[in-house]
């Protein structure tokens, strides 16, 4: 009887054993978690398994706007433009009205540490992109976004420059959306027109980050890079189109790229790239996966904001699911234990990600 009854314990102990093994493998097998892996942490096993067994076709889906709450958006692994999803009544005629979508005006950017004496942005890194073809060579600098001031004051700063007088002007905003600010966040997006009434950010095991893009003379990111997160692009000026340059994350393998802590940026073109080409109309909403590399251009047909004068003003949502190991480890951090600056602030994971990363470059 004794070993009848040891026996069915260790049996059960292997199954259970048995099934935490598969669930663990299936989940590191997962595309997402792959990618983590490779691009923020340099294991590639599991992600050149996906290139090699889960193809990601080199192009984008068009959905009708009703489509972006029925969960395409927290598992496709391409592109989707959402069309006519804000109405015409609900877009921005210029960046100084007071419809701009800002709900929470006084919140004051969380993700990373203040910038050192308040003016210097920190983690400045250097880039030289050089092309395949020609000689054109491109000098990056990428910068956090760590400015001090709330939303309201940065935004009132952006109206207040002179572009003729200044140089360009570009600024990030970040804000991390608990539980209590999703309900606000939810119900502004509604009061303003800008999703259909059945979206909800309010997702479990979602975590949200609402960005503003202040900009002047030039357009938000104008060079290619990735990084970890899924993201909506909202259409929301008038007579404005948005051109995105699009590729798959396993088109990474055609450039040499680092990482700057906050994305992947290419820096050497080595081999020709399939790209696709999206036009985000007025209106229309751009949900883009995790590591697809993109950048962007503007095309208006409105004549005062043709001029390299033109301010703008724009906004996305950017989240992470818990299908990835990042995803996990952000719900975690920032959605249970309120951590908001967890992976940027000063002495987070991005910064001992780097200090290794400058150890074992010293080492070789």
């Amino acid at each position: 009887m004794f070993v009848s009854l040891l026996s069915q314990l260790l049996s059960r102990r292997v199954a259970i054993v048995g099934i935490a093994t598969g669930v663990l493998l299936r989940w590191l097998l997962n595309f997402e978690t792959a990618a983590d892996l490779k691009f923020i942490f340099g294991v590639g096993f599991f992600f050149r398994f996906h290139q090699r067994w889960t193809p990601i076709p080199d192009e984008h889906m068009i959905m009708p706007c009703s489509e972006l709450s029925r969960g395409h958006i927290q598992t496709s692994l391409v592109p989707i433009i959402f069309q006519g999803c804000i109405p015409n009544s609900a877009q921005w005629d210029d960046y100084d009205k007071d419809d701009i979508f800002n709900p929470f005006p006084e919140s004051v950017q969380n993700l990373f540490a203040a910038c050192p004496g308040g003016k210097v942005q920190g983690h400045n890194h250097h880039f030289t992109v050089d092309p395949l073809h020609g000689n054109e060579t491109r000098h990056i600098i990428e910068k956090d976004p760590c400015l001090p001031g709330s939303l309201a004051h940065k935004i009132a700063l952006h109206q207040r420059h002179n572009v003729t007088a200044d140089v360009p002007y570009f600024d990030i905003h970040s804000f991390h959306i608990n539980a209590k600010n999703a309900v606000i966040l939810d119900r502004s997006l509604k009061a303003h027109s800008l999703v259909p009434e059945d979206f909800t950010v309010q997702i479990p095991g979602q975590t949200t980050v609402l960005v503003h893009y202040l900009a002047a003379a030039i357009t938000a990111v104008d060079y290619s890079h990735s990084h970890l997160d899924r993201f909506l692009s909202f259409g929301t000026f008038k007579g404005t189109n948005k051109t995105w340059e699009l590729m798959s994350p396993y088109q990474h393998d055609c450039y040499e790229y680092e990482y700057s802590g906050k994305a992947i940026v290419l820096t050497k073109e080595i081999c020709e790239a399939k790209k696709t080409i999206v036009i985000q109309a007025p209106g229309d909403i751009l949900y883009v996966p995790p590591f697809w590399l993109h950048k962007t251009t503007q095309c208006t047909t409105v004549p005062q904001r043709q001029s390299k004068e033109f301010k703008s003003i724009s906004f996305n949502l950017h989240y992470t699911t818990r299908r990835s190991l990042m995803g996990v480890l952000a719900w975690v951090f920032m959605g249970q234990l309120q951590m908001s600056d967890w992976f940027f602030g000063k002495g987070g994971l991005r910064d001992t990600m780097l200090t290794a990363s400058d150890f074992f470059s010293g080492i070789e």
